[in-house]
């Protein structure tokens, strides 16, 4: 029987804040922006303030060149300001907020 080369993975954690405009379907295009550059959301916050949204969403990946490119696909929508902040040098896996 084989044993199999057990790699730990290291992820890079972010934390992305999102604010513009209300409108319909800005949820589910930024959730749709990390998840299609293969990122885990881990938590999230979202709320109306007056006619604005705010979001912010804790996420993590093992490919940083996808976190570049999500950062640019967030940025790129219009009438929104987003936030992008790496946290990887304050999170690790065993306080990770949203699982359990």
């Amino acid at each position: 029987e084989k044993k199999r080369n057990k790699e730990k993975k290291e992820f890079n954690y972010y934390i992305v804040h999102t604010t513009g405009p209300e409108r319909l379907g800005m949820l589910a295009q930024v959730a749709s922006i990390v998840s299609d550059n293969g990122m885990e959301i881990l938590a999230s916050r979202a709320t109306l303030l007056g006619g604005d949204f705010s979001m912010m969403i804790h996420i993590r990946t093992t490919e940083r060149k996808a976190a570049e490119k999500m950062k640019e696909e967030l940025l790129a929508i219009p009438d929104v300001k987003t936030w992008v902040h790496d946290a990887s040098s304050t999170t690790d896996d065993s306080n990770t907020v949203g699982q359990g």
